[in-house]
């Protein structure tokens, strides 16, 4: 089955920028005023961005409020979901200067962001076996691939964007697999637009559904799926957080296969968000607040 939409297997279309023309003129200025500032400094540049992020959302400029924050996290307290409403927004305000800074110097000028801690944890990351990687549209989700081909990794990132007909998918899968077998890393981004997906699956409460890409590769190479992110810390450095390996499940057949390992993704998302809810992308909870009341109950 495919559908644009990850979450609630919806129409949704991702390409169209919807603000209205004042919002778009106003971050362009921003942008090229961040840049200007980014001459000088792109750490100091990243902190001040986060600052206006949360100044903006305390006046009510930009979202998410704290009582959408709390139509996910259901338990959270009044005060500490005003807290992570301000560090999403912080960090969409981060996410936007580093996007226009790469676009204008290269991904490479964003390195010096990454903390001591997440070098190291790549470093670390390139030993193991398995080199097949899910992230997700949280955090600094750029910070993931600069990393790992920091950490000197041969990395292949799998297109989030629908691949038409079933030769070119054939041709993506096969080219992936060939990359795993000689050694090189692979990473997906299940929660992308476009593709086919699994099963629904149960997150934060919510039924979504997730791309098959990464899960599809596990089961034809036996690599498991190790989940990373990279997360942005408070000064606006960029840490990098690496789960084990999520066991290849065994099954009656491949979609059953597939549907389990996907499950096992979500749970660790799931487990990631509670810890960190100031990661989550603004237009992500947008799509998980969308997604329709899990009717199952989630196993840990």
């Amino acid at each position: 089955m495919t559908s644009p939409n990850p979450y609630t297997a919806a129409e949704y279309d991702w390409t169209v920028d919807s603000r209205p023309r004042w919002e778009r003129m106003l971050s362009a200025g921003f942008h090229h005023l961040a840049l200007t500032m980014a001459d000088t400094s792109i750490a100091a540049t990243m902190k001040y961005a986060g600052a206006l992020g949360g100044w903006a959302q305390r006046l009510s400029r930009t979202g998410p409020t704290a009582r959408a924050v709390r139509s996910l996290f259901s338990d959270m307290p009044p005060g500490r979901a005003a807290q992570v409403a301000q560090e999403i927004a912080a960090g969409r305000f981060r996410n936007q200067v580093a996007i226009a800074i790469a676009r204008s110097r290269g991904p490479d000028a964003l390195w010096g962001l990454l903390t001591p801690g997440a070098a190291r944890t790549c470093a670390e990351v390139r030993h193991r076996e398995s080199r097949l990687f899910v992230t997700w549209h949280v955090g600094a989700v750029f910070g993931v691939g600069m990393a790992l081909r920091g950490a000197g990794l041969r990395l292949l990132v799998i297109r989030d964007l629908p691949l038409q007909t079933i030769e070119q998918r054939a041709a993506a899968l096969k080219g992936a697999i060939d990359e795993l077998r000689a050694g090189a890393a692979v990473l997906a981004v299940p929660d992308g637009p476009g593709g086919t997906h699994a099963s629904s699956v149960t997150c934060l409460g919510r039924d979504i559904v997730l791309r098959r890409g990464a899960f599809m590769l596990a089961r034809v190479t036996g690599v498991p799926v190790t989940p990373i992110v990279a997360s942005w810390r408070p000064d606006g450095e960029i840490g990098i957080d690496v789960g084990p390996a999520l066991p290849v499940p065994s099954g009656p057949g491949a979609r059953a296969i597939e549907n389990a390992h996907a499950a096992a993704a979500a749970r660790w998302l799931e487990d990631y968000l509670t810890r960190a809810p100031g990661q989550i992308w603004l237009s992500t909870l947008s799509l998980l607040r969308q997604a329709p009341n899990s009717t199952t109950s989630v196993s840990r």
